[in-house]
């Protein structure tokens, strides 16, 4: 019988003496056979007299004892004891062989061991361990293995039972079947195999029946990997741009993308081997890809999948190559080395270079050569990545040269006729291709592109102009067209314009040379302005502007000493200053009344080109007849004296005899055309013409129109604008009076006046007169009285001007006689006298017209009838003078006829065209010799006398028809 296991056990023992009594009780503990060697194999104590417990007879002894496991002490046997009484006599051995006694209070211990892994590594930084203890525990590490795993489980327990101890793998119970002691020691032994892909966890627990727990044991994270890795790369950029062999050419940057597929992933373990090299072979400077794709950060996972980007950006010629084991150290299939080159640059340091040319020089900018046989052309470049495949060359003829030049467009030169030197590439050509001829000349420039494997070109236009010429140029010369020739003399008024043809392929417009002479005296360099009319046809145009004469000579050589023929002109003569003109003692605006007034004109040509017939002089003279009208008539200026010839000319009035108003003015014109109509006076200033006046008897009177058109009317209807008097005389008007019909007026009121007095100008005085003062009819008279410093006195009247009107808006007056409204007249024609008056005013016209009753008024308010009598102007005048101011005219026979009288005056109105007017019909006039016309033209008596006809008659018929109703009623009487 097996006890539980504790962890002490107390034991009770009891014996009987009953004589002497217990001294002490001795108890034995033996170890039971085949037990751990961990427990006490043998144990005796001693349980004294006064340990012991006894009944109140004291015969029976009772002793107690306890066994106690510690760390040394471990019990499991059986216990017996003897009784020794006080006469030290001892009982036989008691013993409990039916009871074992377990008494443990040590835990069990487990050792958990692995096969060896193919690697271990540290389950947080997956960083492999040089060494590892495969039955060690907690040590954060995780093992690789690439096939079955073996785990040995070992368990240390004096008291062991095997169905108490549980073992799980990843968290399933997976007890072993078996379990071996381990010799005779208290350690067991067992094991469990671990297979197929996976990750794997061990745990395994364990208490003893004396309810000791053993420390559960965790194993580390075990994973079996039997899978190899696959590895894969993507390249982004598929633009490639050339193929050669395996070589791929980009020219733009290239994105790899590197996929593992793989469980157990570490990114330490991508060995990436990548170079980067330039054309010479020289390492380029490239990120660290292989540090790149060993870097844990730079992979994205995605299941198994992990994967990296990679950028190539630097041009370079790359190989890429990959190695992989995963964490079983399983490796991936063998990678095929990529070969490709990133070359985004195109070639750089272009460069060309020509033989020795017979001459060369620098025009502006651009160097010039000029050759007289085939060039030899090299042309280079560098490039520092891919290389020059081939080159692309022309020699291309200048923009609008001659079509004898030739040119070659894209001309390949490619890889095998190309020479490399480290990163420079070089290649020539020459121009032209054969033996120089007239047809292919050459005026141009080269250039070329170089492209490299990766397709980017790079192209350099050479700035130097290359010239293969041996043609003479041509040329002619000629000017615009002179005003005149005259002896062989071409004379321009202005500009000469010069136009230069020339005939030359290859044309440079400052080698001409152009010298012009000028009034005798030595050459001197023209430059003219150029255009390329076409590739040989080159024209240039230059001015010559000032006065002078000129001989144009020009020559050209070309570039290739070729030289053209001299070219002289004949004399050209510029004249652009018209002649001068100056009057002497005349002053402008002057007023003058000296006895004898000259003057003299002068006409000068500083070019001596002044004909004498070019001279021409107008004096304009306006003077004032006896009766008030003013005349302007052309005075002769003639017998012009030569001064110098073709240069100075002059002409002397010596007097002009009448008062007036003189104009001058005067024109000179040379042979070149320049026309001259100003001239200078004594005051330096210049006129194109100059007033004066010639005034010795006084004052000089002028109205203005408005007051002239009305003054030519005399009679006029009313006053429409002030009365403007101007009064012009040599000295100032310092005295002055204004009469209004003998009255003088007032000034400022009345009316206003204006004086213009410039120092030795003609003197001028305005009299503006309010209209107001004439608004009412009447005769109305103006008179300006004026004296000047002199003491002249002058009278506007007395001068010849007669400002004088009649202003009538009555209209006329006609007294008849012999006409009235319904008035019959027995005769054959009928008289009327009439008699036109008008007060204050005069008559202008006077008309009779008769008509029948039923006729038609004329716009004019005249009835369009017969003309009885129609008089006006002066033949009314003479006619009324003749006829004691009447007028006699007879009206027709006519039955209740119209007679119309129209009588007007000269005072016309606003309109200009209507004057005061007297219209007067008179109706109803009958004249007739036969009595029965004349008593039916009385309406009245002829019907009065109708209406009593017929009044009797009805009487008469009414008495008789009364009677003989009576009668034949039988009531008759007589």
């Amino acid at each position: 019988m097996q006890l539980p296991l504790e962890e002490s056990v107390e034991i009770t023992i009891k014996a009987e003496d009953l004589t002497s009594g217990i001294d002490y009780l001795t108890w034995t503990y033996v170890k039971e056979t085949g037990a751990s060697n961990t427990n006490v194999a043998e144990k005796t104590e001693v349980i004294s007299r006064d340990a012991l417990e006894f009944t109140e007879d004291g015969k029976t002894a009772t002793g107690h004892f306890t066994l106690k496991a510690t760390e040394t002490e471990q019990y499991r046997g059986s216990i017996s004891f003897t009784a020794t009484d006080m006469a030290g006599n001892t009982s036989n051995q008691k013993s409990d062989n039916e009871r074992i006694n377990v008494v443990d209070n040590i835990s069990p211990t487990r050792v958990v061991s692995y096969s060896p892994a193919k690697q271990v590594v540290d389950a947080t930084t997956l960083k492999t361990k040089s060494s590892y203890q495969y039955d060690s525990e907690n040590t954060n590490s995780i093992l690789y293995y690439d096939g079955d795993v073996k785990v040995t489980l070992r368990v240390t327990e004096a008291n062991f039972y095997a169905e108490d101890v549980n073992v799980y793998v990843n968290g399933v119970r997976t007890n072993p079947a078996i379990w071996n002691q381990v010799g005779t020691t208290d350690e067991w032994m067992s094991g469990i195999i671990l297979s197929g892909d996976g990750d794997y966890w061990v745990t395994m627990d364990y208490t003893d029946r004396s309810t000791n727990e053993m420390k559960t044991y965790q194993s580390e994270k075990i994973v079996i990997d039997t899978i190899n890795p696959v590895v894969s790369v993507d390249y982004a950029n598929t633009n490639v741009r050339k193929n050669v062999g395996d070589h791929k050419y980009f020219n733009d940057v290239q994105k790899a993308t590197i996929q593992i597929k793989e469980h157990n992933f570490r990114a330490d373990d991508v060995v990436a081997k990548v170079t980067a090299k330039n054309v010479s072979g020289e390492n380029v400077k490239v990120p660290d890809y292989a540090a790149y794709l060993s870097d844990r950060s730079n992979w994205q996972k995605n299941g198994d999948v992990y994967t990296a980007h990679i950028t190539y950006n630097a041009d370079a010629n790359y190989t890429f190559d990959i190695d992989y084991k995963d964490l079983a150290l399983r490796k991936a299939a063998d990678y095929k080395e990529d070969f490709f080159t990133v070359d985004k640059t195109a070639p750089t340091n272009l460069n060309v270079s020509y033989s020795e040319g017979v001459a060369g020089q620098t025009l502006g900018n651009v160097p010039y050569h000029y050759y007289n046989q085939m060039i030899t052309v090299t042309i280079s470049g560098e490039d520092e990545t891919a290389g020059i495949e081939h080159f692309v060359y022309s020699y291309r003829n200048a923009s609008g040269v001659s079509k004898v030049n030739a040119e070659l467009l894209e001309a390949a030169i490619e890889r095998a006729k190309i020479m490399q030197h480290g990163n420079k590439f070089t290649a020539t050509f020459t121009i032209p291709k054969s033996v120089l001829q007239s047809n292919n000349q050459f005026n141009g420039t080269v250039e070329f592109t170089a492209y490299d494997f990766s397709t980017n070109q790079k192209d350099l236009k050479d700035g130097n102009r290359l010239v293969v010429d041996n043609i003479a140029p041509t040329g002619s010369v000629t000017f615009n067209d002179p005003v005149q020739e005259v002896n062989d003399i071409s004379y321009y008024s202005g500009n000469i314009e010069a136009t230069i043809v020339i005939n030359e392929a290859n044309f440079y417009a400052e080698d001409v040379q152009i010298s012009v002479e000028k009034d005798g005296g030595a050459g001197t360099s023209v430059s003219a302005n150029w255009t390329d009319n076409s590739a040989d046809i080159h024209t240039g145009t230059f001015t010559l502007s000032d006065d002078g004469d000129y001989i144009v000579t020009v020559n050209y050589t070309d570039r290739s000493s070729n030289k053209m023929e001299t070219y002289t002109s004949g004399q050209l003569t510029i004249d652009t200053q018209h002649p001068t003109i100056h009057v002497s003692n005349v002053k402008v605006n002057s007023a003058n009344k000296d006895e004898k007034y000259e003057f003299t004109i002068t006409a000068t040509d500083t070019a001596d080109n002044l004909p004498v017939d070019e001279v021409k002089p107008l004096l304009k003279e306006v003077t004032r007849s006896e009766i008030g009208t003013y005349e302007t008539r052309d005075v002769p200026l003639e017998n012009i004296t030569t001064e110098v010839n073709n240069q100075t000319y002059s002409i002397k009035v010596e007097n002009l005899e009448e008062d007036g108003v003189y104009t001058l003015s005067c024109t000179a014109k040379d042979w070149a055309n320049n026309e001259y109509n100003k001239f200078t006076l004594d005051d330096g200033q210049e006129y194109e013409n100059v007033t004066f006046s010639v005034n010795r008897n006084g004052s000089t009177f002028l109205i203005d129109n408005n007051t002239e058109k009305m003054l030519d009317k005399y009679y006029v209807y009313s006053v429409e604008n002030p009365v403007v008097i101007k009064e012009i005389n040599t000295d100032p008007i310092e005295k002055y009076v204004v009469k209004l019909n003998g009255t003088e007026l007032e000034a400022g009121e009345d009316y206003i006046t204006e004086n213009v007095n410039n120092e030795g100008e003609w003197n001028e005085r305005t009299y503006t007169i309010n209209k107001k003062l004439f608004e009412g009819e009447g005769e109305y008279s103006i008179v300006v009285e004026s004296i000047d410093k002199a003491e002249t006195a002058s009278y506007s009247d007395i001068k010849g001007l007669d400002v004088s009107w009649i202003v009538d808006q009555t209209a006329p007056v006609v007294a008849v006689s012999g006409l009235e409204n319904s008035g019959r007249y027995k005769t054959e024609s009928q008289t009327v006298t009439a008699i036109p008056t008008d007060d204050g005013g005069k008559l202008k016209s006077f008309k009779a017209v008769v008509a029948d009753k039923s006729g038609t008024v004329k716009k004019n308010n005249e009835l369009e009838g017969k003309v009885l009598v129609d008089l006006s102007g002066e033949e009314l005048d003479t006619y009324l003078g003749e006829n004691d101011g009447k007028i006699t005219f007879n009206i027709p026979e006519g039955l209740e006829e119209q007679v119309q009288i129209i009588c007007t005056d000269y005072a016309v109105h606003e309109d200009g065209k209507t004057t005061n007017e007297y219209n007067e019909v008179f109706s109803r006039v009958t004249v007739s010799a036969n009595s029965v016309i004349i008593f039916y033209a009385n309406k009245p008596l002829f019907y009065g006398t109708i209406i009593g006809i017929v009044l009797t008659a009805g009487g008469i018929f009414l008495i008789v028809w009364k009677r003989k109703k009576k009668k034949a009623e039988g009531t008759y009487k007589k």
